[in-house]
This record gives structure tokens, C-alpha cells and sequence, in this order.
């Protein structure tokens, strides 16, 4: 029987992992796949990437698979896109399509988070499914440190995850080394990929010409709390990295950019 992998060499070994993860579970258990996607503008082309993946599946191939939902999320809130889970890789290709980049640049990372395990608790609670939340984004979050009965929007959503025992995947960009941003130093980031930290710990020490970046590499760790909730959660930070990201993140002891 053809898994619902398809052994199709075009998917990353990122989604990839996912996937195999996915079938493993749904052997011992039904399971339902969360794809949570982030929408804000600069998430597009890490976004289109993903959907492209996941787009391979052969509609023959997961009769008998695991079910997948579609969310979409922005600073405008949670965009539900299949209203119960489904196995039917049209649907889910509809449904990935169908969601539309927002024109909100706020990430609510967080609190979108959080939101989507209350909304779909009840598969693990009254269903008796296993679950695993695979998000899709490309920054560390603009709401993570926001309060909400006196603790953090990032802590309130890795306590969700860890109470209905599922399990966050994220794709994402690696954080860049003690850095928020991978720009050059003194110039305002519009993008946050980092730091890996829960602050950053480098000590910013510029060459003889006043320059610091050699200094900027990768890593190896999501962004900090994005990895944190992962790692609770029983899940993992499968980190992205395209060339053209990866040139500007130079390798302090090789000399050259991590692709």
C-alpha cells in the first residue's frame, strides 16, 4: 500500500519530518494534523514554500491516513479555513490555498497559539484523537512577553499545549547567535528571528574597523520561547534556512555563510 508520504523527493526533509511523525502516530492512534499558517506579509514566501509541500500529497494515497485542519492566523485573530477535520487532500489543498496574505504586519503569535489549542481541545478531550500542532512562521513573535492574568501570552500558551498533551512542531527561521535580527547592527529590524535566549547574552564587541558583522551567524536554536514551547510540549523547532537568509548569517570559525 503507498504511504501518504508518496516518497516524493521535492518535499524538505522540514516537512518531511512532519509528515513521518504524523503516520507514526496515526498507526498507534486517529490523528488529526493542525496546520497553523502564518499570513503576515513577511511569512510569504516560507509560507508559499510549505503549502507547495504540502500540496504533493497524492489524493489516493491517505485513505486511510491522518486528518489534517487548516488555520490561518495574523494580528487580526485565528482564520479558521476547514471546519472539521479532514483526510481528503483536495480539501486540504483548497483550504490551503484559500488563505489570503493579511495585510496586518503584527505578529500575535501567541496568543494565536493558545487560542487554537482552546478551539480544538475538544479532538483530544471529547474525540480521544491524538493531536500535533505544526505551525508555519517566520518570526519569533511581537506578543510573547504580553500579560494575560499575570503571566505571559508565550508561558499561557506552552501551558495549553503541555495540559492537552499536544505536541508544537514549528517551521521557522533559525535565531540568529545573541541577536534578534540578522541585520547589520544599528539598523531597526522589521523581522525578529531571535534571540535563542530568553535575552540576548552576547557581548557586542566591535573589530578594529568598528564593524560587528562576522559576528552574525547562526545559532542552531529557534527563537527562544517558540523553542521553549516546543520542547515542552513534546514537540520540535524544524528551522529553515534559505540561501538567501543564510548568506548574511557568517560562520565565525569556517569563514563562510551556513546553506
Amino acid at each position: 500500500t503507498q504511504s501518504f508520504l508518496g516518497g516524493d523527493q521535492r518535499r524538505t526533509q522540514l516537512t518531511q519530518s512532519v509528515l513521518e511523525y504524523a503516520q507514526e502516530s496515526q498507526e498507534s492512534n486517529p490523528t488529526v494534523v493542525i496546520w497553523l499558517l502564518d499570513q503576515t506579509p513577511s511569512a510569504k514566501k516560507l509560507r508559499e514554500k510549505v503549502v507547495s509541500e504540502i500540496r504533493l500529497f497524492q489524493p489516493e494515497s491517505n485513505k486511510d491516513g491522518f486528518e489534517s485542519l487548516v488555520v490561518g492566523f495574523s494580528g487580526d485573530g485565528l482564520n479558521i479555513a476547514t471546519k472539521s477535520p479532514t483526510s481528503d487532500p483536495k480539501k486540504i489543498g483548497e483550504s490551503l490555498e484559500g488563505l489570503e496574505e493579511s495585510e496586518v504586519e503584527k505578529e500575535s503569535t501567541f496568543r494565536n497559539l493558545k487560542e487554537c489549542v482552546e478551539n480544538f481541545q475538544y479532538l483530544r478531550q471529547r474525540d480521544r484523537k491524538s493531536v500535533m500542532l505544526v505551525m508555519v512562521t517566520d518570526e519569533s513573535g511581537d506578543d510573547a512577553q504580553e500579560q494575560q492574568e499575570g503571566t505571559s501570552l508565550a508561558d499561557l500558551a506552552a501551558q495549553q499545549l503541555k495540559k492537552t498533551s499536544i505536541p508544537l512542531f514549528v517551521i521557522g527561521y533559525a535565531a540568529p547567535f545573541g541577536r534578534i535580527s540578522d541585520l547589520v547592527e544599528g539598523k531597526t529590524p522589521k523581522t525578529t528571528y531571535g534571540p535563542e535566549t530568553a535575552f540576548p547574552e552576547r557581548v557586542s564587541l566591535a573589530m578594529w574597523n568598528g564593524s560587528t558583522d562576522i559576528f552574525r551567524y547562526d545559532s542552531g536554536f529557534g527563537p527562544w520561547n517558540l523553542e521553549k514551547a516546543c520542547r515542552e510540549s513534546g514537540g520540535r523547532f524544524l528551522a529553515d534556512r534559505p540561501a538567501q537568509r543564510s548568506i548574511r548569517l557568517v560562520s565565525k570559525k569556517i569563514g563562510r555563510a551556513h546553506v
